[in-house]
């Protein structure tokens, strides 16, 4: 005979998933398909994880150069992962429009900007907020010797605003309140980088071996707490015409909460 308790007990399903504040570690399986021509570039596949069907995902960027070497570019995603907080990454979604730019002011030292605008959602597209995002910079960059890598040193600041969807704001069936978004939050701070490459994009231009050691350290406002970020990454060329990389990206100044993402992929250019 069935147990009663068992068949009230609700299915484990990504809504429910959202009302954890600390949900266990979400395992995706990704497939995307992109391409190149001059400056522009188009990408899009499907991200699936268990417990949740395939979902469709997509990015568009173009870029402008000078001939000062000043870049600019404008681009747009949709449906791509959030890691601004735990119900997001887990549950959520967000679609961005992002415009940014470098200006190189001599002798290896730029400035840099960034503003993005996003919207987020549900895995099942329902709207939840809105955000904006600017980050800039000032930076100088160094080439080592025998073209081992780039390195990088830079003082940053974002301020990022959240306007949280207000019938959201409410407390869920088990009675826990759920933070969709973050709040909003400013970060300033210095960082340090070494590249080497460009990790999950083949270029028959690039050495063998690509490599990333990025890190940023500073204050968390209005909390006055300390922010820091960074990841590793590391790729090869097996064949020729394509690469196999890995990274690790953690921290807390994205959504002011404590991340982080493993990813392995392999990528192949035609």
């Amino acid at each position: 005979m069935p147990n009663p308790v068992e068949e009230r007990r609700p299915p484990i399903t990504p809504q429910l998933a959202l009302r954890s504040l600390q949900p266990l570690a979400a395992r995706e399986i990704e497939l995307e398909v992109g391409g190149r021509a001059f400056a522009t570039e188009l990408s899009g596949g499907v991200r699936t994880r268990q417990g949740s069907g395939p979902r469709p995902f997509g990015r568009l960027r173009q870029t402008l150069s000078s001939e000062r070497r000043d870049s600019f570019s404008i681009g747009a995603s949709f449906n791509v992962l959030s890691v601004e907080s735990s119900q997001l990454r887990l549950g959520g979604a967000t679609d961005e429009v992002v415009m940014q730019g470098s200006i190189p002011i001599g002798g290896g030292t730029y400035v840099r900007a960034r503003a993005a605008g996003n919207r987020y959602v549900t895995l099942d597209r329902e709207y939840l907020g809105a955000g904006l995002t600017i980050d800039s910079g000032i930076g100088r960059s160094f080439e080592l010797p025998r073209d081992l890598a780039r390195a990088e040193l830079r003082l940053c600041a974002r301020f990022a605003p959240r306007f949280r969807e207000p019938e959201r704001n409410v407390g869920s069936e088990l009675g826990q309140h759920v933070r969709w978004l973050p709040d909003t939050s400013a970060f300033s701070g210095v960082g340090a980088s070494l590249a080497r490459g460009e990790l999950g994009v083949p270029n028959t231009d690039d050495s063998a071996f690509e490599l990333l050691l990025d890190a940023t350290i500073g204050v968390l406002w209005p909390d006055e707490k300390l922010g820091w970020s960074g990841e590793v990454g590391v790729g090869s060329v097996l064949f020729g015409t394509d690469q196999l990389s890995a990274s690790l990206r953690a921290g807390n100044v994205v959504g002011s909460t404590m991340f982080w993402t493993l990813h392995a992929g392999y990528a192949v250019g035609l």
